[in-house]
């Protein structure tokens, strides 16, 4: 039970600090945008504190609710009775992947090359046909 309360709150810490960087982001570009470093003294203050507070409360809010807590200890729970594939598993797929995706862009490049051509040869010929009509 504990061990399962840990990751918990790892992930609560995980979204409070994610938080922090949206807030942080998204104030420092409002700031730059409104011009309130003119404005507003020791604004990087400012822009830490209502980042850090608003990560911070995310953390509190989440670590105090019970439905939550009860619902990310259900959700580590299945987690653990998952089948995890085995490394070599993991690894033979990995190369699949990579095969199929090299080659599907194999195949779409050579699809572009062919409708660059035929592109390339219309406006070539339709000046000649365009002149021709006149």
């Amino acid at each position: 039970m504990e061990n399962r309360q840990r990751w918990v709150n790892i992930s609560y810490a995980a979204a409070g600090g994610l938080l922090w960087f949206i807030v942080n982001q998204l104030l420092l570009q409002v700031a730059a945008s409104t011009d309130l470093e003119s404005k507003v003294t020791h604004l990087e203050y400012w822009v830490m504190g209502l980042s850090i507070a608003s990560g911070f409360g995310l953390f509190l809010g989440l670590y105090w609710s019970h439905k939550t807590n009860q619902y990310m200890n259900e959700v580590v729970v299945e987690l653990s009775r998952v089948t995890w594939p085995q490394k070599q598993e993991s690894v033979r797929n990995t190369y699949l992947v990579i095969i199929g995706v090299a080659f599907a862009g194999f195949v779409l490049g050579v699809m572009d090359l062919i409708w660059t051509k035929v592109v390339q040869g219309l406006f070539q010929v339709l000046p000649g046909l365009l002149s021709w009509m006149r």
